[in-house]
Parts: C-alpha cells; structure tokens; sequence
C-alpha cells in the first residue's frame, strides 16, 4: 500500500495503491490510517472563527471524500486497487506521515497484516524518475552559464 501521485498533481498525492504481490487472493481487505496531529487553535477575526480548532495526538484519518471502499472483497493475485484521495500534504496541523495497517484473509482463511509508515505526499505515478529530473535541472543550469 502507498500514496501516490499522478504527473499533474505536484504537491499532494491524489490516489491511493493497494497491490497484492502475494500467490493466493486477499480477501476482506481492511485498512487503517493513524495520524499524529499537532494542536491548532482557532483563529478568530472579525467575531468569524476561520479555522476549527483541532486537538492533538493519534488520531484516525480517511483521506477519500467519498463513502470508505473498505473492505475491499477481493483482490486477485498481482491486481492493484486505485483509489482517490484528498491529500493536501504538510499544511499546518497535518501530519507528513501516516502509519498503514491492512489486513486480509488469505485463501486458506488465515488472517494476515501488514503495517507501516506511509508518506503521505507519495512518489509520482509513471513519468520520469527523480534522478532524470536532476538531471535534466542540472543540463538547464549549464546552459544559462556563459
């Protein structure tokens, strides 16, 4: 599982990847997002409060803006799962990172997990890669000097 984005999104992640690299289908596919929020108090001008205020700690997150997708029911073996998102990425109050729990049941009916961090900005989808970026940078700078 990993956000992503595609090549028109520059500062957030607009999809979410669910991959099964496993031989047998995932069945029942749960997912949970935690994140660790810093407070945010409000902001009042003109008797208007502009921005709620916002408590500090773990906290569950569900970055789609639609009705939750899961659980997922099946996911055959090498099939992805994409999925919007609303992602805004590093603003104030919200966390850079997400911690992913999925679980599935396997073919054999035996629960399975896996858990980790999560960027929540996400590596580009398709197009080039970081390194052909720098590079093609450094090419544009050597053709400004004299």
């Amino acid at each position: 599982m990993r956000f992503a984005k595609t090549s028109d999104y520059k500062y957030r992640a607009d999809r979410l990847i669910i991959v099964n690299h496993g031989s047998a289908s995932a069945k029942n596919i749960k997912l949970t997002l935690t994140v660790e929020l810093e407070a945010v108090a409000s902001k009042v001008r003109d008797g208007v409060v502009h921005v709620p205020g916002q408590e500090a700690g773990k906290q569950q997150w569900k970055p789609w803006r639609e009705l939750d997708p899961f659980p997922i029911p099946l996911l055959a073996p090498g099939a992805s799962f994409h999925l919007p998102v609303r992602v805004i990425g590093n603003q104030l109050g919200e966390a850079a990172f997400a911690h992913a729990k999925l679980k599935w049941r396997d073919k054999r009916l035996l629960a399975q997990s896996w858990e980790s961090t999560v960027s929540s900005t996400g590596p580009p989808l398709g197009g080039p890669s970081l390194e052909n970026l720098e590079a093609e940078r450094q090419a544009r700078l050597r053709g400004l000097m004299p």
